[in-house]
């Protein structure tokens, strides 16, 4: 689950350290005034208020040289901050002491040496290697929450993020540093009990264990003094983070440091408490062999106080107290509930030998007779027996006596008594034969032998016991059998005194197989045809998993087909803990599918002409195979162009016709020809280019003008006309031109017929320097297209050759 985490407005300290790495120094005010509040009241507690702000003054000073060199933390300021802080004020009290010779050492001895035991249990323990290998981030939030107490809202512009993701950051680092502590006892143990114990302290400690698997830890950390040692380190850890980190950085200050704090009332009541606690249960820190500090004790007390199970009150009995000699007396018996979660606080079942070792304790004898029941502690000696018996006893006897004697006897007996006691109770066995491969639902009567009345239940041994997965239940004798797995049923004879009087007996309900029905079938499978969305009985499994093969692909229940070959639909459900994995197929050819050809090109908008530029014509078909063109028409011919591509070229006036075929692939079949029809005009396209020269004759302003006419075609007819104003005087001997009367200039008009034609002018330049004007006109049929531009003007007079060229366009249409 990559999770990100929202940001806030202002920059985080890790954003102001890098700032002031940089050289920012304004960022450091930022800094100094997010952490100068938390300075002061540590150096309150090293130095006293007189010389707390010179202290705090001094490490701001030492913080920010150490980050200017690049040192220094990259995230969690205010640790290093109140480090720097307790180690300057160490620097003092060393820089400050002093030599004194004395003849009295009264006054200065300091008697028994003060060892900080919370700060060297914490040191010492896995907890501060734990918490030294989480990343800095994790470390900063868990500071800030448990030290300093503060709200996720006040923590926020610290790291740069919203309250919501600084609650997010927070359960993360705690979960983080449970796992890390775990990880510091992560040596394989040679116990499989120990192993499967340390794997679920995290969830016993905070309460999410079964009651079976709950049980089952009291049972073991009750016994072994190292599982023991790593539930109390991890209850330190879960609930004394405050107790624990504190100390770790700021040494003896650190309990000053937190009752001045935020969360002063919460730890010094759970110090203070804890004490009472630990007192009253010295018990359970024998029993696992740990000694537990301070810290420690404000851990488990908090502990006991989170999961609502409160410890006994001051003066009473401590659980499961062992003696001297740790071998309990005949008689006793564990005493405590199952609500617990604590070594110690749990019931002991007394149906085996202890796992602490020692002599293991027998169950407290059953007596109707209440005169003969246990009525005080094994303390007072009973009287001497007066004499032998008369014979041995018909057996042991099923509990202890009502006192032991403190002596034995002078002789043993010399001869048996006259009649036998009764017999020993037989060994309660079953007489029933249990199912070998019972179903879910079916029922199975237990019988025993033996006297009196027997008690049949579910053994804890049983799989999932307790819960609505359980592989059976009992309701008197019967037997229901529910789930897959191991059912363990007990029989148990009433006021048992020995374990002659409890007998199980284990069967295996074994998974039971289930079917799954493919219930559809495809209508027309193609390939890319309608989707086929597949239906199945899914019995009691849920609705099973759809996969499809190489023709055909599943998504969800709903399978399209994408190949012309077989088809395979699975239906498959995977099983779970009562029913095994099933499967079921269904095969069917799925055939080619029909394809289509669509033009990706359109033809030229107005109908083309002969000579007219080539029209590259381009179509796709559904399967992406390659398309083809062809035609029979006499007014276009069509070649190759590529991959479904071809080029038109227009030979004839007429209707072009392109046809588009595709030969079809191995998924589809051959699509059906689609054309496109062209109108080829029958206009021919003509291009008539005017040029004209003027080239100096004489020195008095004489030039001869030669004006030349081509692209006419052949059958057409064209007029120039060429005119100058009165500062000018032109004449022509060509036989095509004719002078046109007029009042002002002069104009000639020559009419052009052939494909290239040349006309000739001399000029006379009087004045200035005049324009010679070119016009030319096309003689119906040819006609100009809109875009022509027949016009255009050479100046005379000027000493060196002019050139003026105009290519105006023309269209001419056939009868």
């Amino acid at each position: 689950m990559t999770t990100s985490l929202s940001r806030v407005d202002g920059p985080g300290d890790a954003e102001l350290i890098s700032a002031v790495r940089g050289g920012d120094v304004d960022a450091y005010g930022e800094l100094f005034a997010r952490h100068v509040d938390s300075a002061r009241r540590l150096a309150r507690q090293l130095a006293g208020p007189g010389d707390a702000d010179d202290l705090v003054s001094d490490a701001f000073t030492k913080v920010l040289l150490v980050l200017q060199r690049g040192g220094g933390p990259d995230l969690a300021f205010r640790a290093y901050l109140l480090t720097a802080v307790r180690r300057l004020h160490v620097d003092r009290i060393r820089s400050g002491a002093r030599l004194r010779s004395v003849g009295d050492l009264t006054p200065f001895d300091p008697g028994l040496p003060f060892h900080d035991t919370a700060v060297e249990g914490f040191e010492n323990a896995a907890a501060a290697r734990a918490f030294a290998s989480l990343p800095e981030r994790w470390q900063m939030v868990l500071w800030h929450t448990e030290v300093e107490q503060q709200k996720p809202a006040d923590i926020a512009p610290l790291l740069g993020m919203s309250a919501n993701s600084v609650s997010a950051l927070a359960y993360r680092a705690r979960e983080g540093l449970r796992q890390a502590f775990l990880s510091q006892h992560a040596v394989d143990p040679d116990d499989v009990d120990c192993a499967w114990t340390r794997d679920h302290l995290g969830a016993y400690i905070r309460g999410g264990l079964s009651r079976r698997d709950a049980a089952r830890v009291d049972d073991h950390i009750e016994g072994c003094r190292a599982c023991a040692a790593v539930y109390l380190e991890l209850t330190e850890v879960n609930s004394g983070l405050a107790a624990l980190l504190a100390p770790l950085l700021l040494g003896t200050a650190g309990l000053g440091y937190l009752t001045t704090g935020s969360g002063s009332s919460t730890v010094a009541t759970t110090v203070t408490a804890a004490k009472t606690w630990v007192a009253t249960h010295a018990s359970l820190s024998a029993a696992g062999g740990v000694v537990l500090t301070a810290t420690a004790a404000a851990a488990v007390y908090a502990l006991t106080q989170l999961t609502g199970h409160p410890a006994p009150p001051q003066g009473a009995p401590p659980l499961d107290r062992p003696t001297a000699s740790s071998t309990p007396t005949a008689g006793q018996h564990q005493q405590g509930g199952h609500h617990g979660r604590g070594p110690g606080s749990h019931g002991h079942r007394g149906n085996g030998p202890q796992r602490g070792g020692g002599t293991p304790p027998t169950d407290r004898a059953s007596s109707s007779d209440p005169s003969t029941s246990t009525s005080g502690p094994a303390g007072g000696p009973t009287p001497p027996t007066t004499g032998p018996t008369g014979g041995p006893t018909g057996g042991p006897t099923t509990g202890p006596t009502s006192e032991p004697t403190s002596a034995p006897t002078s002789e043993p007996t010399t001869s048996p008594t006259s009649q036998p006691t009764s017999p020993p109770p037989t060994q309660i066995a079953f007489t029933s034969t249990p199912p070998s491969r019972p179903t879910f639902g079916s029922t199975y009567t237990v019988s025993t032998n033996g006297s009196g009345t027997v008690v049949i239940s579910v053994d804890p041994a049983t799989t999932d016991f307790g819960t609505a997965t359980a592989a059976c239940r009992v309701n008197g004798s019967t037997v229901t059998f529910r789930h897959a797995g191991t059912c363990v049923i007990a029989a148990d004879r009433t006021a048992r005194a020995a374990s002659t009087d409890h007998a199980t007996q284990t069967i295996d309900v074994p998974q039971e197989s289930q079917t799954v029905a493919i219930t559809s079938a495809p209508q027309n499978p193609v390939v890319g045809g309608t989707s086929y969305p597949v239906t199945a009985d899914p019995g009691v499994a849920g609705a099973p998993t759809i996969t499809g093969s190489d023709a055909c692909q599943a998504v969800g229940a709903t399978v399209s087909f994408v190949h012309a070959a077989t088809c395979t639909i699975t239906a498959s459900w995977d099983g779970n803990q009562d029913y095994l994995p099933a499967t079921d197929t269904q095969t069917f050819q799925v055939g080619q599918g029909a394809q289509e050809i669509t033009f990706t090109t359109t033809p030229p908008p107005t109908n083309p002409a002969v000579q007219d530029a080539p029209y590259t014509i381009r179509a796709t078909s559904t399967s992406g195979g390659a398309v083809s063109f062809s035609t029979t028409s006499a007014a276009c011919t069509v070649a190759d162009a590529g991959v479904s591509a071809a080029t038109v070229t227009y030979v004839a006036p007429g209707v072009c016709v392109v046809d588009a075929d595709q030969a079809g692939t191995p998924d589809y079949l051959a699509a059906p020809r689609v054309s496109q029809t062209i109108t080829v005009s029958d206009e021919v396209r003509a291009h008539l280019e005017v040029t004209a020269v003027a080239q100096q004759l004489h020195g008095n302003g004489q030039q001869r003008v030669t004006a030349s006419v081509t692209g006419l075609p052949v059958g057409s007819t064209a007029t120039l006309t060429v005119s100058v104003d009165s500062s000018a005087h032109i004449t022509t001997n060509d036989p095509a031109c004719a002078e046109k009367t007029q009042t002002s200039g002069q104009t000639f008009q020559c009419t052009v017929t052939k494909a290239a034609q040349t006309f000739v002018f001399d000029t006379t330049v009087n004045k200035g320097r005049p324009l010679m004007t070119f016009h030319l006109a096309p003689v119906a049929p040819l006609v100009f297209t809109p875009d022509s531009k027949p016009d255009f003007q050479l100046p005379l007079g000027d000493p060196l050759p002019l050139t003026a060229a105009h290519s105006p366009f023309a269209r001419r249409t056939q009868n």
